[in-house]
């Protein structure tokens, strides 16, 4: 149905989890649409009230909880991580805040689920990844700004292997760069 309430406007981030569920960040509808296995939709997530700027989703491979970026902007104090239960689609928290201390974001891109539920956040404008645990304490960060090894310019995705090892897209490296779970540097992939 072109008008349905399954109806993407502007979509910018999937994500599946173990039972096929396929969850779809729209930017333009400001929510999280997700479709079943068979791809008919099942729910809305989130709405305007919830999102600035809707950047990314990520889900726990058993798709109990919903991670949804909030990218923010220069106006708006909403640099954070919204989760909610993805089945009933009820708020359940917010992870960080806008800034850049420990836990708080500028800018934040994407987010990975790794080893033990930790989430980890591409935190785009402070040049890092951050590391919470599955209940949004902070853990540790790693990377900065810089054009050396393990270091960032314009971090912007972020997938995380079997063993927990994390890969980090970097737009102006034109590579992926791979860390431990503790965020020690294994290797790089690409060149501009």
């Amino acid at each position: 149905d072109e008008n349905g309430p399954g109806q993407l406007s502007k979509p910018i981030g999937l994500d599946v989890d173990a039972a096929g569920n396929l969850y779809v960040a729209d930017i333009g509808a400001k929510a999280i649409v997700v479709y079943g296995p068979d791809r008919n939709f099942l729910r809305r997530i989130g709405s305007e009230k919830w999102f600035t700027r809707l950047t990314s989703v990520t889900v726990d491979p058993a798709g109990k909880r919903v991670y949804a970026v909030d990218l923010g902007g220069v106006s708006s104090e909403q640099h954070q991580v919204r989760v909610f239960d993805a089945v009933s689609g009820a708020h359940i928290m917010d992870i960080g805040k806008r800034g850049s201390g420990p836990g708080e974001f500028n800018l934040p891109r994407d987010a990975a689920i790794g080893l033990d539920g930790r989430l980890y956040v591409v935190d785009g404008g402070n040049f890092r990844v951050v590391v919470f645990d599955r209940e949004g304490k902070y853990l540790h960060s790693f990377g900065s700004v810089g054009k050396q090894y393990g270091q960032f310019a314009r971090p912007k995705e972020i997938a995380i292997d079997r063993e927990g090892n994390v890969y980090v897209v970097d737009a102006a490296f034109g590579n992926f760069q791979v860390f431990t779970p503790e965020g020690e540097l294994l290797l790089f992939v690409g060149e501009r």
